[in-house]
C-alpha cells in the first residue's frame, strides 16, 4: 500500500486545495498518520485476525477519505456540469452531481446569518449569498475566494 500512497502523492500535493484554503495540510504526510493511527489503535493480538484484504480495505478506505478535499476547480466543474441522467455510482448516488449542486443553491437561499458565517466567513454576515459571483452565473468558471469557500 506504500506504493499507493507514493501515486497519490503528486496529485495531491498538486490540488492545493482550491476550495478548503483554511484548513489543515490533508497531504501525504496526514495520510500517513492516520495510517499509522489506525495502526495504533488495532492490538496487537486483533493483527492475527485481520486478512491482507482487511488490510488492504482499512488503507484503501484511509487513502479515500479526504480525496475530495483535492478536487480542482475543473474537477468541479467538470461534476455540476455533467448533464447525464443518471447519478456517477448508481448505488450509492442519490442523484446526479448537476442535481445535487442545484438543491445546494436553493438551499443556500435559506440561510440564516449564522450559517453564512460559519460558511464564508464573518465579513459575509451581513452581505447576501446571491452575492456570490457563482450563484449569481450558475458557472463554475473564474472562481473567486468566496466562490471556493461556498463550493468547499
Amino acid at each position: 500500500m506504500s506504493k499507493t500512497l507514493l501515486l497519490l502523492e503528486p496529485w495531491l500535493k498538486a490540488s492545493g486545495m482550491p476550495f478548503f484554503p483554511g484548513f489543515t495540510d490533508h497531504g501525504p504526510d496526514h495520510l500517513q498518520r492516520v495510517i499509522d493511527t489506525a495502526d495504533w489503535l488495532i492490538p496487537s493480538e486483533s493483527w492475527r485476525l485481520l486478512s491482507a484484504r482487511d488490510v488492504a480495505c482499512l488503507t484503501v478506505a484511509i487513502l479515500l477519505h479526504d480525496s475530495a478535499m483535492h478536487i480542482t476547480e475543473d474537477g468541479f466543474r467538470a461534476l455540476i456540469l455533467d448533464r447525464r441522467r443518471s447519478p456517477l455510482i448508481p448505488n450509492i448516488d442519490r442523484g446526479t452531481w448537476a442535481e445535487k449542486w442545484n438543491d445546494y443553491l436553493f438551499e443556500s437561499k435559506h440561510w440564516t446569518e449564522r450559517q453564512r458565517a460559519r460558511v464564508l466567513g464573518s465579513e459575509w454576515r451581513k452581505r447576501a449569498i446571491d452575492e456570490l459571483s457563482i450563484y449569481r452565473t450558475n458557472d463554475p468558471g473564474n472562481l473567486s475566494e468566496s466562490d471556493r469557500l461556498f463550493v468547499g
